[in-house]
């Protein structure tokens, strides 16, 4: 059986290899694209798949073909086993040329190989492009042995100032709870790659003024302004708020604001 389905193999690239040495890239790029990409980016025109297209009508036939005999030839799957370091195998879920079967053929042979499922097909890095991203961030950040606590007190400081910081770390009867907010809401949170640090302060404005704890909104819009904040952010997020949180809300956000604002100019 498995020698039938490696000559079913070989002789669909040498197909495809004399199609694209008679008649160009032309040939196969129609093909290549539906298995490149899902049919869901596909139906929402995906601005990706026609930067591929140009990738490909510019690829040399010749270049082409030779790429596809070296991958008719090619079968690591006995030697790669021999990886020793950590290794990250993502697999797209809907991908037709290597289907989940051999990602997870792939992760199998390797020791303590992880698996990511991406609902993509074969270029999961374009069609999910966040998705891939945030898999391999929290692949690299737990290979990385990091200290939680001394990153979270960084960007503490970072955000909120040293004199708060430090003022806020003074009393013994907190420390407990201070070590807890910045090893974990610090550490754990606020360091992660997935949203920058001005629109994490942009989701605390909002659910802070939602939730009415304006002791805390006071305090990441005052140390706000003092860096990438404006007053324009702050209105967009107040009139967001307006409408998913209530009008009293943002007018009690805009009063806090004001006074804010004052201080700061004064």
């Amino acid at each position: 059986m498995p020698n039938s389905r490696n000559s079913a193999r070989r002789q669909s690239w040498n197909a495809r290899i004399a199609s694209v040495l008679s008649k160009g890239m032309t040939a196969v790029i129609d093909t290549t694209l539906e298995r490149w990409f899902s049919n869901d980016s596909h139906k929402r025109n995906l601005p990706a798949i026609s930067a591929v297209r140009k990738m490909l009508m510019t690829t040399p036939a010749h270049g082409y073909a030779g790429c596809s005999a070296a991958i008719r030839d090619c079968d690591q799957r006995w030697g790669i086993g021999a990886v020793k370091l950590p290794t990250l195998v993502i697999i797209g879920t809907l991908d037709p040329g290597t289907p989940p079967a051999g990602g997870e053929e792939i992760a199998s042979r390797i020791r303590g190989a992880k698996v990511a499922r991406l609902e993509a097909a074969h270029l999961s890095n374009l069609e999910r492009p966040r998705s891939f991203t945030a898999a391999l961030v929290r692949f690299l950040l737990a290979a990385h042995d990091h200290d939680s606590y001394a990153d979270g007190l960084e960007v503490r400081r970072r955000i909120l100032g040293d004199a708060h910081v430090d003022r806020a770390s003074a009393s013994p009867a907190s420390a407990a709870f201070q070590e807890l907010i910045t090893r974990y809401a610090w550490g754990s949170i606020w360091t992660r790659p997935g949203l920058d640090i001005r629109t994490r302060r942009l989701l605390v404005l909002a659910m802070t003024a939602a939730l009415g704890r304006w002791e805390e909104f006071r305090l990441h819009l005052r140390t706000g302004f003092t860096s990438e904040l404006e007053w324009c952010d702050l209105e967009e997020v107040l009139l967001q708020a307006a409408i998913y949180a209530g009008v009293p809300v943002a007018n009690t956000g805009f009063q806090h604001a004001a006074e804010e604002r004052a201080a700061r100019e004064t």
